[in-house]
């Protein structure tokens, strides 16, 4: 169905409210809501989000030979331009410069939100993914040249 670098969404049908899903399996498990168990609303945690996109603006929907099956036409940038804008990030990475990569980033791509936007080291033990994001960066380093991210990364020029 595909050639190489296609991407490809699934046409799921109307959008469920998590609150209605909730709700069902309240009442599937044979309680009353407001009686028996309540459902508290705590806002959004990092990293969460209220509305998933499967793709951007600007990007077309293609019907396949599957009717459920979407694919993607993306917006193409000019090679020149990107590869202009990768090499400025190459030389942010040299100069441990976050916050510039943060900004050209967002410049490259506007929609989007670097994790912890606004947030500043705590002194508490890295959580997880900075580990993921270190192993990341030393195999695409070693692939482009480039360095890999410090120990002190987090604490680096915000």
């Amino acid at each position: 169905m595909g050639r190489r670098g296609q991407t490809f969404v699934l046409d799921m049908g109307q959008k469920v409210r998590i609150t209605d899903i909730a709700e069902k399996l309240v009442k599937l498990s044979g309680l009353k809501l407001g009686k028996d168990i309540t459902i508290d609303y705590t806002g959004l945690r990092s990293g969460e989000k209220l509305v998933e996109e499967l793709w951007e603006d600007g990007e077309k929907l293609m019907p396949t030979r599957h009717e459920k099956i979407k694919r993607i036409r993306f917006q193409h940038r000019d090679h020149d331009s990107l590869d202009s804008a990768i090499e400025e990030m190459r030389k942010m990475v040299l100069r441990a410069d976050r916050h510039g990569i943060m900004k050209k980033l967002c410049d490259l791509v506007p929609t989007y939100q670097f994790p912890g936007k606004g947030s500043r080291p705590t002194g508490k033990p890295s959580p997880p993914w900075v580990g993921e994001a270190r192993h990341l960066s030393s195999i695409w380093g070693r692939r482009f040249g480039l360095p890999t991210l410090r120990k002190n990364w987090s604490n680096s020029r915000a």
